[in-house]
């Protein structure tokens, strides 16, 4: 009888080490799997048109001739803007802002500070509703800038029309209550510019 319990132990002893080898080489089976994607950045370009004036080289600006002298009421021509995203991916966060040159004196520096601007937006081939974007102070344009809604597929455009005036003028925003430019900014030169930035 004691043989039997002893082989019986030995079977299981013997059991026992066949099964830790068995899990030894199941964990050996490996497999995965993979998931690849390829980012390319998309490249903005935006480019600005006008039939009234003359385009950079690079296409970012559009230079109008210079206005003629005028009175202490006055508005410019409503130059049409063309804006185009030749890029590939859309354009959005439009930011409107202002900037001027001027020779400092102290005439450039009170017409600087009695201009008022009038930017609006006709409808867009976007869907965009058009209207009035910015009508006052151009100083105020520049100190703060604006957040306008704006969205330029790539392929397509969107434009705008800048009046500067002074005065009981009519412009493309509506009838004006601007005062009159005083006599302090006589013979005063200013070049303003208005300055549109996109974000893709």
């Amino acid at each position: 009888m004691s043989r039997t319990r002893s082989a019986v132990v030995v079977l299981g002893s013997a059991a026992a080490t066949l099964g830790v080898i068995g899990l030894g080489a199941g964990a050996t089976f490996t497999d995965a799997t993979h998931s690849v994607q390829k980012i390319q950045a998309g490249t903005l370009n935006m480019t600005v048109t006008s039939p009234d004036g003359a385009t950079s080289a690079d296409g970012k600006t559009v230079t109008f001739n210079d206005a003629a002298p005028v009175g202490s009421t006055f508005a410019t021509a409503p130059h049409v803007v063309t804006i185009t995203n030749n890029g590939n991916i859309a354009a959005d966060e439009v930011f409107l802002g202002a900037s001027h040159t001027t020779p400092g004196g102290a005439r450039d520096l009170a017409l600087l500070h009695q201009l008022y601007v009038c930017v609006y937006s006709p409808p867009s081939t976007n869907g965009g509703p058009g209207g009035v974007v910015f009508n006052d102070k151009l100083t105020s344009l520049e100190s703060g800038g604006q957040q306008i809604a704006g969205h330029v597929p790539p392929n397509e455009t969107d434009s705008y029309t800048a009046e500067y005036y002074a005065g009981n003028v009519t412009t493309k925003c509506g009838a004006s209550t601007a005062p009159s430019l005083t006599d302090e900014a006589q013979g005063g030169v200013v070049s303003p510019s208005i300055d549109i930035s996109y974000t893709g």
